[in-house]
């Protein structure tokens, strides 16, 4: 009986079906179905390649032989293999069924060439007799009723031209692998399952997909030589997508048949051989082929945009992996770009044999692609699979995704989701750190809302978005005062930082370091101490009393942001820092301690100091204990220590050049905030002095318990070691308060604040309280009674109701010191001029009434964040000094004039200053007053007093005409360039030479030209000579001037900075890992035990069955019942029987599938 052709299919045509549209050809298949034909009869010709595979090849070769419908021809190829291989294929194929190949040139061409040594030999057989060729990898196991069921399916879908079984794990025959593939646009192979998910029939059925693995692939044979085999310019992986791919644009039919079942050991895949020609980059090889076959498969004008998706696909992969530390795999995605579009010649041919028997584009398969949308829910799936899974690195680790019991199944699983959030939300750190944002939040309830910022005592406001934070950090120039160069303070990184991720809001980052500092800084705290003790309510005792320690409430209260960002630091610090001491720390953990020391550094400097103290004991202990092997330990202490030193340049050589930096922390040193009163007691006691402070007692108790802790003998070690960091931390906190210091830039000398100190002490302390207090009822209840445990009972007590007390005295306290205000310093309309293209600066004048006043030199609106580190050097204010003291003295002399040489166009008096200066300066000549209101009075100065200027010199009398120019970026003001405009004709005088004045501090960084000539400096009589000035040639006298300020150094230590920075994050994350368990090897945990089976049977029979074809041939499909009787003799055992057989039962550790690795595409004997 001859096969009648499918409708619309031309009598050439070695496919079943008209354009391979899925759903017609379910029409037609269920139309030839309905005819009741009798099924067909098949001649099948089984394939087996092997490469190295004596382990797993027995139990392949008995699995073939079992086939309730047997093969009619089997023929072995072996790919040069180097062991027993070939000997297992003899001893059960017989000698003229195998093919010995001398090189590994790839699964294809051994197919091939398998192929070709039979095709000869095959008997003549009926029209209706259809032809197969099944291909099976040497570590590919078929189910007994695997080949039954193919062919059934081929029968109930004539049209169907390749098919493929669903296959399952090796050990754990449960584990899907594939039900089908596709690729997505990278390349990458898509099997559409969730990591590690069961077969619970829920992917059961025949359908359409774009391809099958070759391992068990079912091909038509007119299709396999139609379309000459596989690609053999695709040796490793993706050739079976390739050449399904070509069927479907050949007009075929591509279908998997879950039914049938074939399990897979993916040896090659988890490195149980060496791949082809020993080349172990199979990373390289797996990328290089699929941009291969991405690019075969372009149309022509579409493959010049396919290849440059490829190319930054593969730039953002190789960067990701540099990221994670893996050099090999971002060599391997750049180079694998690089070998492809090497070889053109290559990718010709393979376009080449596409196009000679396509007769559908390759959008044809546009609906057995992942769609983009398929591709973001399997990336979050695969993001949410990764946050859930308790373990990702063990054998048995299990994503929450994982699909398990449904329906009815699932009946009988108690609900217990309200239990788990019951225990999340009771959890000790849980309440503790919603304790502490209850207690922030009604601490801090009148600075959420209101209009302005956060401001007041040492802060700053900060700048109006993350953008003007960083440009007050990257800039090399700063207009603070007069004009400054000094480098910026790099705890601005760490607000912009925090603003950037804040939507750039720099004010809801002050109110996240301010406002939420004690929660945060308690959460901290709390996750730092894990694995130190055994008790979480010990561990939230411990964050609580720590977030409320006085320097936190009193960093708060005075508005010190940098004690507050070392607060939230310091826990993971002291934690990495201890770890680094043990023989087993890392250099990644030394990176991560250098990140968080640059934190602290650039924030609190003397807690560094302190760092380098513990640092130097520690490595001394550790010379002592270990001899040489301690070296290893000091260099993870130095590049936790000293590194920090070249993150923070060139900050670092400013703050080793001004040594009072060391004692003092980012914001204004003014006196209200300081006690001045403060005695070493009191820092003993963890009172670093000033607003926001409580009663001595509140505290007096933790430092009694934390006394008491060392003497407990078990815990005495641990806990003198954090002592050592309380008499450090004491012995600088003390100095602290008995000294003062005149930072750079101050008008006056000061006194430190130790709240860091305290704080550092405060967190030491809490740690011994915390080891002491842990087990310590167990201790006791074997005892009989001693002096010990009363003295233990009233510390334990008196440490507990430390953060009892702090909190209660912080929630009604209100200095008034920070508070919510707008960011202006002067009035609006002053604020507005000096945002204008002329820049003039405000004098704000502060009197105390007691013969002291203090000034503020402000060139915009306000002073903010950062300023007050970037203040010029003493010597730039010592005439400016002289100055104020004449203005404010009314002395009437030359202060208004200098002032204008400054560029000052308005004075005016702060609010809450004392009114006993404002006669004096009433009667200053040249100063005019223009308003008056609560709290202040401004005066406005006479004459031209722009920041830029050009001087007229009148070469008769020598005196000055000045003119104002206008600045290139007013508002923001920039320094490339600073003046870009034509100068002004003179006016009334016929100038000798033309003089162009700055207005900003002199120094040779600052240049001048025009029309591309430098101009040379000019040097000026006082009051003008402080600002840089440069000589205009008379022939220009008119032209463009361009000014600038040069800042290529500054940008060459960004440069540096941002290196250092990234190097030390890629060192700090953990290192790229791709957890392949295998239950095969030794070295996984629990290795399931495989139950022996035979390893090989003779199938001489079959592979000679072409002898009498018909005979052994037998219905196909569902009429197939008998089922095939294996050979009585014994089967011939190979020398080599270890381990290869498949196991009926499984532990649960099966492969995982791994598209990114392409484990499923793996050609036996060829794959990696």
């Amino acid at each position: 009986m001859t096969e009648p052709a499918s409708p619309g299919v031309a009598g050439d045509d070695v496919f079943g079906g008209p354009s391979g549209n899925s759903e017609w050809d379910a029409f037609t298949d269920s139309l030839i179905l309905d005819t009741a034909r009798p099924s067909r009869e098949h001649f099948v010709t089984a394939i087996v390649v092997s490469h190295d595979g004596e382990v797993w090849l027995p139990a392949v070769l008995t699995a073939l032989a079992r086939q309730t419908r047997p093969v009619n021809s089997v023929v072995g190829v072996d790919n040069a293999s180097q062991d027993s291989s070939p000997a297992v294929l003899r001893e059960s194929l017989g000698a003229d069924a195998v093919v010995q190949r001398e090189v590994n040139d790839g699964f294809g061409s051994a197919a091939s060439a398998g192929f070709a040594s039979v095709a000869a030999r095959q008997p003549a057989l009926p029209d209706d007799v259809v032809r197969w060729v099944w291909l099976l990898h040497d570590d590919s196991a078929p189910d007994l009723t695997c080949l039954e069921r193919l062919l059934q399916a081929a029968d109930e879908h004539p049209s169907a031209d390749v098919l493929g079984p669903k296959i399952l794990g090796w050990h754990d025959r449960r584990l899907l692998l594939e039900v089908g593939v596709s690729i997505d646009g990278d390349g990458r192979r898509v099997t559409g399952l969730e990591q590690r998910e069961h077969d619970q029939g829920q992917h059961d059925g025949v359908r359409d997909v774009l391809a099958v693995s070759s391992a068990g692939m079912l091909i038509r044979q007119d299709v396999w030589e139609e379309l000459a085999g596989f690609d053999p310019h695709l040796p490793l992986y993706r050739d079976d997508v390739d050449f399904c791919w070509r069927v479907h644009r050949a007009g075929g039919r591509v279908l998997v048949a879950a039914d049938a079942v074939l399990h897979h050991r993916e040896t090659s895949a988890h490195g149980r051989r060496q791949v082809r020609d020993g080349d172990a980059r199979q990373h390289r090889a797996d990328r290089e082929a699929a941009i291969r076959v991405l690019l075969t498969h372009a149309t022509t004008v579409g493959m010049f945009f396919v290849a440059l998706r490829l190319l930054i696909g593969s730039a953002i992969r190789a960067l990701t992996y540099l990221v994670g530390k893996d050099l090999a795999a971002a060599r391997d995605e750049v180079s694998a770009q690089f070998a492809v579009l090497a070889k053109p010649r290559r990718l010709r041919a393979s376009r080449s044999l596409v196009s000679r028997s396509s007769v559908e584009p390759a959008s044809v398969v546009r609906s057995l692609r992942p769609t983009t949308v398929d591709q973001l829910r399997d990336l979050g799936e695969a993001v949410g699979g990764a946050l859930t899974t308790s373990s990702a690195t063990g054998p048995s680790s299990v994503s929450a995704l994982e699909s398990g019991p449904i329906d009815d199944e699932a009946a009988y699983l108690p609900d217990d989701s309200s239990g788990v959030l019951r225990r999340i939300l009771l959890a000790p750190g849980v309440v503790a750190t919603m304790a502490l944002l209850v207690v922030a939040a009604i601490a801090t309830r009148g600075l959420w809302w209101g209009e302005g910022v956060l401001q007041g005592g040492a802060l700053l406001p900060v700048p109006e978005g993350a953008r003007d934070v960083w440009a007050s950090y990257t800039r090399a120039w700063h207009d603070v005062g007069p004009g400054s160069h000094t480098p910026s303070a790099p705890f601005l990184i760490v607000v912009g930082v925090v603003a950037t991720v804040l939507f750039g809001n720099p004010d809801w980052a002050m109110n996240v370091l301010v406002l939420l500092a004690a929660p945060i800084a308690g959460w901290s705290a709390y996750v730092a101490t894990r694995g130190m003790l055994t008790s979480k309510v010990i561990r939230a005792w411990m964050a609580v009393t720590y977030a409320l320690l006085p320097a936190m409430t009193g960093a708060f209260a005075q508005g010190r942001v940098g004690t507050l960002i070392t607060a939230i630091a310091l826990p993971f610090a002291i934690r990495s820092g201890f770890r680094l001491s043990r023989r087993t720390g890392t250099i990644r953990r030394a990176a991560g301690t250098a990140l968080l020391m640059s934190v602290i550094l650039a924030a609190t400097p003397a807690v560094w100091v302190v760092a380098l103290g513990c640092a130097v004991i520690a490595s001394i202990v550790a010379i002592r204990r270990w001899g040489p092997d301690a070296w290893a330990i000091i260099t993870r202490f130095a590049v936790a220590i000293i590194v920090p030193l070249l993150v923070l340049m060139p900050w670092t050589v400013h703050l080793i050049t001004n040594p009072a930096l060391f004692f003092v922390e980012p914001g204004l040193n003014i006196p209200g905030i300081i006690d001045p009163n403060l005695r070493p007691i009191d820092v003993l006691l963890l009172h670093p002095g000033g607003p926001g402070m409580n009663p001595l007692l509140v505290t007096a108790g933790l430092v009694f318990a934390a006394f008491l802790a060392l003497f407990r003998r078990d815990t005495a070690s641990y806990v003198s070691a954090w002592w050592v960091v309380v008499i450090l931390a004491l012995a600088i906190g003390v100095v602290q308060s008995t000294i003062t210091v005149l930072p750079p830039g101050a008008e006056v000398r000061a006194q430190p604040w130790p709240g860091p100190m305290t704080l550092v002490m405060g967190l030491a302390m809490i740690a011994s309280c915390g080891i002491a207090f842990d087990g310590l009822r167990q201790r006791f209840a074997g005892q009989s009674f001693t002096l010990g445990q009363p003295l233990a009972a009233i510390g334990l007590f008196a440490a507990a109701l430390t953060p009892v007390a702090a909190a209660v005295w912080w929630i009604p306290a209100n200095d008034d010191v920070v508070q919510r205000a707008p960011r202006l310093d002067v009035p609006a309309f002053v604020a507005a001029e000096a945002d204008g293209p002329q820049a003039p600066r405000t004098l704000v004048l502060t009197d105390n009434g007691q013969g002291e006043v203090r000034y503020m030199l402000i060139g915009g609106s306000a002073l903010t964040l950062g300023s007050a580190e970037t203040m010029p050097e003493p010597e730039v204010w010592e005439p400016i000094d002289d100055f104020v003291s004449a203005l404010a003295s009314g002395r009437g002399g030359g202060e208004v004039d200098a002032l204008r040489s400054y560029g000052v166009r308005y004075v005016t008096l702060a609010a809450k200053s004392s009114r006993s200066i404002v006669p004096a300066l009433d009667s200053e000549p040249g100063l005019r007053r223009l308003a008056r209101a609560e709290g202040e009075v401004l005066w406005r100065i006479s004459g031209v007093t722009s920041r830029a200027q050009v001087f007229d010199i009148d070469s008769a009398s020598s005196g000055f005409l000045p003119m104002a120019l206008d600045i290139a970026q007013p508002g923001d003001i920039g320094t490339d360039p600073y003046l870009d405009g034509a100068l002004p004709e003179a006016v009334d005088i016929d100038p000798g030479s033309r003089v162009l004045w700055l207005g900003v501090t002199s120094t040779t960084r600052w240049s001048a030209s025009i029309d591309g000539q430098t101009l040379a400096r000019a040097a000026l009589r006082e009051p003008l000579n402080w600002a840089a000035a440069f000589v205009v040639p008379v022939e220009k006298a008119t032209s463009t001037v361009v000014a600038s300020f040069d800042d290529s150094l500054r940008r060459g230590w960004l440069i540096f900075q941002a290196i250092v920075i990234l190097a030390l994050i890629v060192l700090a994350l953990p290192e790229r890992r791709v957890p392949d368990p295998d239950p095969d090897d030794p070295g996984d945990p629990d290795p399931p035990d495989a139950p022996e089976v035979p390893h090989s049977l003779d199938l001489t029979q079959v592979a000679t069955a072409a002898a009498d074809p018909i005979d052994s041939m037998g219905p196909a499909g569902s009429t197939s019942t008998r089922p095939t009787t294996p050979p009585t003799t014994p089967p011939t055992t190979p020398p080599t029987t270890r381990g290869a057989a498949l196991e009926d039962s499984h532990d649960g550790n099966g492969m995982t599938k791994d598209a990114s690795n392409d484990a499923g595409d793996e050609s036996t004997g060829v794959n990696p």
